[in-house]
């Protein structure tokens, strides 16, 4: 008999256990549902073996699996069941097929009396279901899942198989009596698979997201990826001074914590400014920065941010030292993922850097690549700088101009906006830089020489408070 004392019960992924942990109480009924190898076992046993971390035992009852082939896969997610297994914090059990109803669910009786569980977890219900055609049997053997540990106030977690094609359930009064029930979905968006969670129903949960990717990775398991949100729009931070003269006697003095600057170029003329500007930032106010490239290795952009820092005079070794202690680099290849995944997997990184770094500064380089993935991109995008925005982040997005939606989208979502242009202005061939910020009456052009006072500038201030510290 499990114990007076209130279970508390874990899904084990973070985010879900943010999300909807109230649902996980004593008596629960969750439902995992999905197509064949969508990863409804995995899900069942994160939960099951997180739990079991805590001290909570779990009887598996299966009817489909193989116990050497399902201990093996979840090691390599790094889920060791053997290992509680030894500890007596996990039982796997394979009913006959074979078995008829009744004689398999007094053998599930007779287990949960021997070994009393807190979780029970039954893989498949439909392998239970299949050949029950009496409506009044049926109903009974769905009355007994439902009250299955409700007497013992344990956990109950039912795996349902959908047909390829079809993603209704047909479970009857399970659905109606369940407090939750979570579909297992994956699909083909441009080349990549996405996988998806669908959350139909969760009791006491006052979560709206009711769908979000996941992945299943080797050493981690299942990894869920919600998009993310923020309902209220944060304020603006304190004033930050602008560090370029230049930028400041073309009316932009001053900028605030939770700034998104848009740095647009040609594909085929980028341009060092954007990195200029980040330096001068940096190197003014003692700030660090996040640096995540889509298109090139962390080495090859600290071997970038590195040239331009030498050519101020200063030493290789105190240029590569000042990257080291204040500029962190991280690629991501954003062919791999899904714009969720992406904006989740980049929250992560900033999130941690937070905590480790104390970043100031976030640089997104080249988000042409991955804005073009149409207006589901721009819906995560204005959120995910929402929530930089309450961290008090200033966010600089370098990206080439893929097209004229490509650029508005993205100027749409930015307080400072610099255009780089490159070929004829009316007579003469050169370079300009189209500059507008939030509260300036018209935008602003930038010649050729004063950008390169805007280097000089950073020469300067690299020499001055570089030198200094030295």
């Amino acid at each position: 008999m499990i114990g007076v004392f209130v279970l508390k019960y874990v899904f084990g992924i973070r985010e879900l256990d943010n999300m909807y942990s109230g649902v996980l109480r004593p008596g629960s009924l969750i439902v995992i549902a999905g197509h064949p190898g969508s990863g409804k076992t995995t899900f069942a046993i994160t939960i099951s073996y997180s739990n079991a971390l805590n001290g909570l035992k779990t009887l598996y009852i299966t009817l489909q699996e193989d116990k050497f082939k399902l201990y093996s896969v979840m090691k390599d997610l790094g889920i060791y069941l053997e290992e509680v297994e030894r500890k007596g914090l996990f039982k796997f059990v394979n009913i006959p097929i074979s078995l008829d109803i009744k004689n398999s669910i007094d053998w599930i009786n007779r287990l949960i009396e021997e070994y009393k569980p807190h979780i029970v977890v039954i893989d498949s219900i439909n392998a239970l279901l299949t050949g029950v055609e009496e409506k009044d049997q049926r109903a009974w053997l769905q009355n007994f899942f439902y009250g299955l540990l409700q007497r013992e106030k344990g956990l109950t977690i039912l795996i349902a198989e959908l047909p390829y094609g079809y993603d209704r359930l047909k479970l009857g009064s399970i659905e109606f009596v369940a407090d939750a029930i979570f579909v297992l979905k994956h699909s083909i968006e441009g080349s990549t698979l996405v996988r998806t969670i669908e959350v139909r129903k969760v009791r006491g949960s006052p979560s709206t997201l009711v769908e979000f990717p996941f992945a299943i990775l080797t050493g981690v398991g299942l990894k869920v990826y919600p998009p993310p949100y923020l309902e209220e729009i944060p304020i603006e931070g304190e004033e930050i001074l602008v560090p370029f003269r230049i930028l400041r006697e073309k009316g932009c003095h001053h900028i605030h914590k939770g700034f998104v600057i848009y740095y647009a170029q040609p594909p085929d003329a980028r341009s060092r400014l954007p990195y200029v500007i980040l330096l001068g930032f940096l190197i003014y106010h003692g700030m660090k920065a996040l640096v995540i490239t889509y298109n090139y290795p962390e080495s090859m952009v600290k071997t970038f941010i590195l040239g331009i820092l030498t050519r101020s005079g200063l030493s290789r070794e105190i240029c590569e030292k000042f990257i080291d202690e204040n500029i962190v680099v991280k690629a991501i290849n954003p062919y791999a993922y899904s714009i969720s995944q992406i904006y989740a997997i980049e929250l992560n990184m900033v999130e941690r850097e937070i905590n480790r770094s104390k970043i100031d500064f976030i640089v997104f380089d080249d988000v042409g690549v991955i804005s073009t993935r149409g207006f589901n991109y721009l819906i995560h995008l204005a959120n995910q700088l929402l929530i930089f925005k309450k961290y008090g982040l200033i966010v600089l997005r370098i990206g080439s101009i893929v097209d004229d939606f490509n650029y508005r989208a993205n100027s749409l979502v930015s307080d400072i906006v610099f255009k780089y242009h490159y070929g004829m202005g009316g007579e003469i061939f050169g370079a300009r830089l189209h500059f507008w910020r939030r509260g300036m009456f018209n935008p602003t052009i930038l010649s050729q020489d004063e950008m390169n006072s805007l280097v000089e500038e950073l020469n300067e201030m690299l020499r001055e408070k570089i030198s200094l510290k030295q």
